[in-house]
């Protein structure tokens, strides 16, 4: 179940010491600090690796679409945008008369909310540093993943970014960990810029996740042992 598993940290982390509703505090500061991570990581992927991605978008995508429908795509992304502003306008505009527009508008106040607490926290640089540690390892296991099959070794650190980057964008799609659209979608890319096959692209895509789902519940397990045994 997508979240579950913040609702149930916050639940089992409440003490006398900390309530329910501080410990949710710093799972909004995180997953707050997580979105502009994997925009930072997007942003730096479309620029390093611009040079291959640039043309295969412009070839497989808006110029095929352009040529079917007769007008250019990038009137569509500039009527999108128009539609965002627009609508994060009119969220904000009546927050207060509609019950939607108030869930948005506290949704999106709830991520600036974790930002701005990052001002109160004791060890900043620490924080900090974690933060960035912890999504180089990320761009690491796709490059590693990469070293591992044959087919792929060639690649680089920046494929391996671009790759993450990719990952990234399917783990906001609300399904357990990820599991299909992040497969499906690393799959699509590798075959698309690098030629690969769909089986090699499925291989690495299975082969980076589901280690990743290993190393959390085998850690898990012996991290709930530990506090478990610590506490009695």
């Amino acid at each position: 179940l997508p979240g579950v598993g913040e609702l149930l940290r916050c639940g089992y982390m409440s003490t006398k010491k900390s309530t329910y509703d501080k410990t949710f505090g710093t799972v909004v500061m995180e997953r707050a600090w997580d979105v502009l991570a994997i925009i930072v990581l997007v942003a730096l992927s479309l620029i390093v690796k611009w040079g291959d991605f640039g043309p295969y978008i412009k070839k497989s995508a808006m110029d095929s679409y352009s040529h079917s429908q007769g007008f250019s795509l990038w009137w569509i992304a500039l009527i999108v945008i128009i539609a965002i502003v627009i609508f994060i306008w009119l969220t904000y505009r009546f927050r207060d008369k509609s019950k939607f527009c108030a869930t948005v508008s506290k949704a999106v106040s709830g991520v600036f909310t974790g930002f701005k607490s990052f001002t109160q926290i004791e060890h900043k640089f620490v924080f900090a540093m974690y933060t960035v540690v912890i999504w180089i390892m990320y761009v690491l296991m796709s490059y590693f993943g990469l070293k591992a099959i044959p087919a792929l070794s060639s690649l680089t650190l920046s494929d391996a970014l671009f790759i993450s980057a990719v990952g990234n964008i399917a783990s906001v799609i609300p399904v357990p960990s990820g599991m299909g659209p992040y497969h499906y979608l690393v799959m699509v890319v590798l075959c698309g810029l690098y030629g690969c096959t769909n089986e090699i692209g499925l291989l690495f895509a299975v082969l980076c996740h589901e280690t990743h789902a290993v190393l959390i519940i085998v850690v898990g397990t012996i991290s709930y042992f530990r506090l478990h045994i610590h506490k009695k």
